[in-house]
């Protein structure tokens, strides 16, 4: 664990870098020379993988692997808390259904939320709820685009005027099978909401339904993994809102932008790599088919595939 806030471009660093001390005696010394103590700067220096010690000799290992290996193991906590984020989320209704009620005088239950059961009365009971509270930076993921296509696309004239009128914009997160046509065409339902203001990204197969707003309210299935939900918790503004929202974030950032432009040949490979053609992915990420085949000849270049063939294994590697 490192012992002190450290900057990678501290001059403890350099100087281990460029003298390579090979004890821990020397290392002290070096360390004494700029300030720092030396049990501290062998601490630092072993906690990012660049020092090795055993009985007072000391090697110094390559610094770009040892970061590597640093970074590999950050992704993979980040990984790993994403996973359990999800398996949190996934156990509140279940929790609050065997919870037992007791006197507490602070009113517990509602700090976390209300179970609705019942598809009509989870959606009364989210417009109730929901009606009187200025949205902030709501967000939704739906692996099953059915309410979108329905309730939402009948009245996208209204939805579109209460985004001017209240000042905020929806972010959704769909399924990327569910954003194009056979053509591969995005979906004339999915474009009437662009064209509302929705903000829409996609991903291959997304976790759940869930709506968040941080702050304000959100809602979780009864039962994780559906689509269109019969039954949901509606969250109030607490921690738990807060981890919902936080795992919607992580989503949000890795998910592909949809109709709008963006950089970086990884939203190109996503779309390449469920059998769109280039015109069709310039189409759906708004660029043009020179810079979408520009783009797949960066990702060739930077994954040293050869063919479109190897660099579609190769992003298969990268993906999984």
């Amino acid at each position: 664990m490192i012992s002190r806030p450290f900057d990678l471009f501290d001059p403890l660093l350099q100087r281990v870098l460029t003298s390579r001390p090979t004890s821990v005696t020397e290392l002290s010394e070096l360390a004494g020379s700029i300030g720092w103590d030396g049990q501290d700067a062998l601490a630092t220096l072993e906690d990012l993988g660049i020092a090795e010690q055993s009985d007072g000799e000391l090697r110094i290992t390559d610094p770009v692997r040892a970061l590597a290996a640093r970074a590999a193991r950050a992704l993979e906590a980040q990984r790993q808390s994403i996973d359990e984020t999800a398996t949190l989320l996934a156990a509140i209704p279940h929790l609050m259904n065997h919870s037992v009620a007791e006197p507490t005088g602070a009113g517990s239950d509602r700090m976390i939320g209300d179970i609705v059961r019942g598809h009509d009365e989870v959606w009364e009971s989210w417009w109730r709820n929901s009606a009187h509270l200025q949205p902030n930076r709501p967000g939704v993921v739906t692996p099953d685009a059915v309410m979108l296509k329905g309730q939402v696309l009948e009245d996208i004239e209204r939805v579109a005027a209460d985004f001017i009128e209240r000042g905020f914009h929806m972010r959704v997160i769909l399924d990327i099978e569910e954003c194009f046509g056979p053509e591969g065409d995005i979906e004339p339902w999915l474009q009437a909401q662009l064209d509302a203001g929705v903000e829409v990204r996609a991903m291959s197969d997304p976790p759940s339904w869930f709506y968040v707003d941080d702050g304000v309210i959100g809602g979780i299935p009864l039962t994780w993994g559906q689509g269109n939900p019969a039954g949901m918790v509606i969250l109030h503004d607490s921690p738990l809102l807060a981890l919902a929202a936080a795992f919607f974030e992580s989503l949000w950032t890795a998910a592909i932008p949809i109709g709008g432009t963006v950089a970086g040949w990884e939203p190109v490979l996503e779309l390449l790599a469920i059998g769109r053609s280039d015109k069709q992915i310039a189409d759906a990420l708004g660029l043009s088919l020179r810079t979408v085949r520009r783009r797949i000849a960066e990702a060739m270049d930077d994954l040293r595939a050869p063919t479109r063939f190897e660099l579609g294994a190769a992003w298969a590697r990268r993906a999984s």
